[in-house]
């Protein structure tokens, strides 16, 4: 059995504290390419997102941070927002990490993430949460290899390795519920603090077969208003496939009239980048998964117009305030 480990700052600090004179985020994206360097603990809240996750009737919070950095920081990166690095203690867990995981981390090309056990050095593997005791594994031969001290988690088999502390690898934190106020959102729709709302995702719909169903459950084909929330709705309905295998996602904007609206009938204030904007199609869709181009540039996160309104697009998106 793990036991519970809250003195893991004391081992690592003697081993790393070279490290934290200075140390870098990356965060990568695509075509940009973008270095953030970090001389401060930083919350990560600018690079990630909150999901809620219901599991037999607990409420967890878990932050998905898509900046590396290694796992002590990680770790006390989680501590500023009063949470741990995840703990997993059932399959079911597990298997819901790595599904997220797929969704959110693969887009920048990660391999695996940090999540809480360490080793303490006298052959025990404990969970960085001090309130966690649970002995559930997932080791990727049955049992941690030498030479590792954290536990790294793959997310294309959601195997778990031994991996060395000081690499820098993206990181879910499990955070209090009351960190993001109380989303109510209904079972299966997912909450966004950044935008205060609630999302679904249907699938095989035409734009007006998805817009009814949005509209059944109090919703609408989601409405966009931000570089932040396009990138969220990406992330959320990606499938890790090139773009061509799967198709895009509906969203709620539509042409009527010649002029553009959402179909939750909020202002058009944000519009993504385009791609083949085609005048004689009034039913948008976004670019969930990169395509890379003739001259290598690489699509993402695009809108386009260019499949008929009564197609069936692979996914759609739903948003809605949550309850009172």
């Amino acid at each position: 059995m793990y036991t519970s480990y809250a003195l893991m700052s004391i081992f690592f600090g003697l081993l790393y504290a070279d490290l934290f004179t200075s140390y870098t985020f990356v965060d990568v994206y695509k075509n940009a390419f973008t270095c953030l360097f970090c001389t401060t603990q930083a919350t990560c809240a600018a690079a990630g997102i909150y999901i809620t996750f219901i599991r037999i009737n607990k409420i967890i919070v878990l932050h998905f941070c898509f900046r590396r950095c290694i796992l002590l920081l990680a770790e006390r990166i989680c501590n500023n927002l009063n949470g741990h690095l995840t703990s997993i203690c059932d399959t079911f867990t597990n298997e819901y990490l790595r599904n997220a995981a797929s969704n959110s981390f693969t887009k920048y090309d990660d391999k695996d993430f940090w999540f809480g056990l360490v080793h303490n050095g006298n052959h025990v593997w404990n969970w960085t949460d001090s309130n966690t005791s649970c002995s559930f594994n997932n080791w990727i031969n049955g049992a941690p290899s030498k030479g590792g001290h954290c536990a790294s988690f793959s997310i294309s088999t959601g195997k778990w390795s031994a991996a060395d502390c000081s690499k820098h690898k993206p990181f879910i934190c499990m955070v209090p519920k009351e960190i993001v106020t109380d989303p109510s959102c209904p079972y299966d729709y997912v909450y966004f603090d950044k935008t205060n709302s609630c999302y679904k995702k249907l699938f095989n719909k035409t734009f007006y077969e998805a817009n009814i169903e949005c509209q059944k459950e109090g919703a609408n084909l989601a409405s966009i208003h931000s570089e932040e929330e396009n990138r969220f709705l990406t992330i959320f309905s990606r499938t890790g496939y090139p773009q061509y295998i799967y198709g895009t996602t509906w969203i709620g904007l539509q042409k009527i009239n010649n002029a553009w609206s959402w179909t939750d009938g909020t202002k058009v204030d944000y519009v993504s980048r385009f791609h083949n904007f085609s005048n004689g199609i009034d039913c948008f869709m976004l670019w969930q998964d990169e395509w890379i181009g003739e001259t290598q540039q690489v699509y993402l996160e695009l809108w386009e117009n260019n499949n008929d309104c009564y197609s069936k697009n692979r996914a759609a998106i739903c948003k809605m305030p949550p309850s009172s």
